[in-house]
């Protein structure tokens, strides 16, 4: 596996998020997926393009992979919190977010 060519989809697909070019996002973050499924930044911003483009269970997967793969991933767990909110799961939303606090993530 090439890591180098991972991080270039990764980022790409980051770019795409932050133009709100979601799919595209997606398009790019899947392929980083596939060279190196154990980055948390891939699974976190495949998550983000998820939610942003309301496929909400596949953003919850995408925040579950990047926070069982970095554990103090503060943003991920944040992330993982507004979709359980958006999923109306709003204890497991509160402990989410407890998380990320913990982990110095301030939102």
């Amino acid at each position: 596996m090439d890591s180098s060519l991972a991080n270039a989809w990764t980022n790409k697909g980051a770019i795409l998020n932050r133009l709100g070019r979601y799919n595209e996002a997606l398009l790019a973050l899947n392929i980083a997926s596939e060279l190196n499924p154990r980055d948390e930044t891939t699974q976190n911003e495949i998550g983000v393009a998820s939610y942003e483009t309301v496929k909400y269970d596949d953003a919850l997967l995408a925040f579950n992979n990047a926070t069982d793969i970095n554990p103090e991933y503060g943003l991920a767990w944040y992330n993982k919190g507004e979709t359980l909110k958006s999923l109306g799961s709003t204890t497991e939303a509160n402990t989410a977010f407890a998380k990320a606090k913990d982990l110095g993530y301030t939102g």
